[in-house]
């Protein structure tokens, strides 16, 4: 370290000046020059670090604000991944409004904030456990990580096509629906979704909140599959949905044609489906899952009424009997439809891994709950 730099440090700092004046305390008590030289270099430098850390702009990966800021990240990714995809299968016909908008750029200014604090910002120990708060040794770090190039990729904006197409271009798709499919990027920000809760975990306890983490274990095994079921549930009504628009009609082939959930004929770009009803435009009695008893306003028309939530609740029970491997078999995909006899396949290997990983983490659990009960007796 330099003079002028030296002197800037004993100025500006007294932390630094008293690291440096024990430096040279200990180095003149009989030791050699050479001895002294080491003492006051290793010392100089570490009262240089210390100016840096106190002058450079950074937020450290165990703070408060930082521990703030993934509950907030955790929360935007939790709105995409529960809203995006159920938009994308049943909000048919639906247009584009401010409120969506609103929402939808609010998640992704979070994101991209967080792109930025993570790149430039936001601290971290080296392999020798020494924070570093160098802008370009964190940028280099973020830029390592295997997670960038999905945060990356999570922030292109690739929804902005749907305001330069007409609306019949999307058919069978409705403005929202194209809108939100081109938004399925956001998704990728899902896979932080366990260790986001840990950190949040980890922050209440700093702020004396205790959390059971046998309990926190649990629900995060719980939110993973019950976000995975959402998902698959979206997936399988979207592929039963389009099946309904690109057959002739009587010809279609999927399982919410099966249950009489679908308008037999249904139009493109066409009136907006209400989230609470679907008017089906058939005689009543022909599908006995829709019949006039569904709807309390049955007897004003003679058209027979299924509810969207109805549609959405048949879809996940499918998706959690699949995933836990149970299969009771009255909600099955249409075996005349090879992409829902594929689509099926594949959730039932899915099922089997996280069926797997479930029962091994509730094992692990239980038998550490029984060691800690015998310890304790």
């Amino acid at each position: 370290m330099d003079t002028h730099n030296r002197n800037y440090a004993v100025k500006d700092f007294p932390r630094s000046r008293e690291l440096i004046e024990q430096s040279a305390a200990s180095a003149n008590k009989d030791a050699a020059p050479t001895a002294r030289r080491r003492a006051s270099v290793r010392d100089a430098l570490k009262a240089a670090d210390f100016v840096r850390r106190k002058t450079a702009l950074y937020v450290h990966p165990h703070s408060h604000l930082a521990q703030m800021w993934f509950g907030i990240l955790l929360a935007a990714i939790l709105y995409s991944a529960v809203v995006i995809p159920f938009r994308a299968a049943f909000l048919e016909n639906h247009g584009m409004s401010w409120d969506w908008m609103l929402l939808d750029y609010t998640a992704d200014a979070v994101f991209l904030a967080d792109l930025i604090i993570r790149a430039f910002f936001l601290g971290f120990h080296d392999e020798n456990n020494n924070l570093q708060v160098d802008r370009r040794a964190i940028l280099a770090h973020c830029l390592r990580s295997g997670q960038f190039k999905w945060h990356l990729m999570a922030t292109v904006p690739a929804e902005a096509a749907v305001l330069f197409v007409p609306k019949s271009r999307f058919c069978p798709l409705g403005p929202l629906q194209a809108w939100s499919c081109l938004r399925l990027n956001k998704l990728l920000r899902s896979m932080e979704v366990p260790s986001l809760i840990h950190k949040v975990e980890t922050s209440l306890a700093h702020l004396g909140v205790r959390v059971p983490k046998n309990g926190t274990k649990v629900g995060k095994l719980l939110m993973v599959i019950l976000l995975l079921a959402h998902l698959t549930c979206c997936v399988f009504f979207a592929m039963a949905n389009f099946n309904q628009h690109s057959a002739d009609s009587g010809r279609q082939e999927n399982w919410a044609n099966d249950e009489g959930l679908l308008q037999p004929r249904p139009s493109c770009p066409g009136a907006p489906v209400p989230l609470d009803t679907v008017n089906v435009q058939y005689t009543a009695g022909t599908y006995p899952q829709c019949s006039l008893s569904a709807s309390p306003r049955a007897s004003a028309w003679s058209d027979s009424t299924c509810s969207r939530a109805r549609i959405s609740v048949s879809g996940l029970y499918w998706a959690m009997a699949t995933i836990s491997t149970v299969g009771y078999g009255d909600v099955t995909g249409n075996t005349k439809s090879s992409p829902e006899v594929i689509y099926s396949i594949l959730i039932l290997i899915v099922g089997m891994l996280v069926y797997s990983v479930g029962e091994s983490s509730v094992g692990a659990l239980v038998s550490s709950e029984w060691a800690s009960m015998l310890f304790a007796v």
